[in-house]
């Protein structure tokens, strides 16, 4: 690493980590007012919240991230050129892209760490997050209106799911083919776990044609063992899942196990999942090419301003880009892969032609 390269790396690292820092604490003091009363009433335990935040500050630290370094970067860049240190730096024969690599190589570093954090210590914490001051039982003995999956093929919705009783209640079962088409639709009063086997009671069980408009014939059972892999706990695990939990390794997962169902809108929904945690990870690298053009320009004497104000616009741009390109992409509007990318796409290919045309 050259001297120049050294004494750029200290101011952004010193500035980045002073940023991330007061920006975190601003998190948890905004977070610990807005649930002040509740902590009062609940009579928290000091430890229970000081665990409760160790558990949250991936999170925080996922959020302000990006935010911290774009201003520390601009920051950084407008003092150098406040104090003509870039255009001492370009006589002695240094390009734009020369100056740009150190905040383009530590903004990298930052999105494989964020990438890191997100797929393998996001999951573990969130998991294992509990709000001290949260009035909900952890465990609750009913869930209504559960939509249930299983590893056969077989899509199942129900009323009522009740843990203690390991039983579902007002049932509609559906069979599909391989190809995903409904074959048969049982409705049964109950469906319950006896004996490691699930069985089904009072139920009418139709056969459907192969447009699946005309019921071809219908019989009713009055109980009957029917072919489920999946346990209670397993069900019960499946419905409380969140998918902005799970890593990129268990998305996929799901992803996979969806498909044999030919679920096409949730399939859309995890895949913009999937690709959200990639494409977000990276946007301290796609948020500093988008800034680095324009501070290079600062040369006012209120450089912090500037650069906050130039900060802000941007970071509003690319949080407005991907939020409206994950949602067109989670509909199918067009490939999920695209519309989470949107915005690192149209801020890097922007600012990468600003560099090169940068004299």
């Amino acid at each position: 690493m050259q001297i120049i390269d050294r004494y750029v790396f200290k101011q952004v690292f010193r500035s980045y980590i002073l940023l991330l820092v007061v920006f975190i604490f601003l998190h948890i003091i905004v977070d610990v007012f807005v649930q002040l009363s509740d902590i009062l009433k609940s009579k928290v335990h000091l430890s229970s919240l000081l665990k409760y935040y160790i558990y949250l500050s991936p999170q925080m630290f996922l959020r302000v991230s990006p935010i911290s370094f774009l201003i520390s970067s601009l920051y950084s860049v407008g003092a150098l050129n406040k104090n003509n240190e870039i255009l001492s730096l370009r006589t002695q024969g240094l390009s734009i892209l020369g100056i740009a690599k150190i905040f383009i190589v530590f903004s990298m570093v930052i999105s494989f760490l964020s990438l890191f954090i997100e797929d393998k210590v996001l999951p573990l914490t969130l998991n294992s997050l509990n709000n001290p001051v949260s009035k909900q039982r952890e465990v609750k003995e009913k869930l209504s209106n559960v939509s249930l999956f299983s590893e056969n093929g077989f899509i199942i919705f129900a009323k009522e799911f009740n843990l203690e009783e390991n039983s579902l209640y007002r049932v509609k079962i559906f069979v599909q083919d391989e190809v995903g088409n409904i074959l048969k639709e049982i409705i049964t009063e109950k469906l319950v776990y006896k004996q490691n086997k699930w069985q089904i009671e009072n139920a009418y069980l139709y056969t459907l044609s192969p447009n699946q408009l005309n019921i071809l014939s219908s019989k009713f059972i009055k109980a009957k063992e029917i072919n489920i892999p999946e346990t209670p706990q397993d069900f019960s695990q499946s419905s409380k899942i969140s998918w902005a939990n799970l890593s990129l390794k268990a998305l996929r997962k799901q992803i996979k196990k969806f498909s044999l169902w030919k679920e096409g809108k949730i399939i859309n929904n995890l895949k913009a999942e999937f690709h959200k945690k990639i494409a977000f990870s990276f946007s301290p690298l796609f948020l500093l090419l988008g800034g680095l053009p324009f501070a290079l320009r600062i040369r006012k004497r209120k450089v912090g301003l500037s650069s906050l104000g130039l900060s802000i616009l941007i970071s509003f741009v690319y949080y407005l880009l991907f939020s409206i390109g994950a949602s067109l992409g989670s509909i199918n509007f067009f490939s999920p892969l695209i519309g989470c990318w949107l915005a690192n796409i149209f801020l890097g290919i922007s600012g990468i032609i600003s560099l090169l045309l940068l004299k």
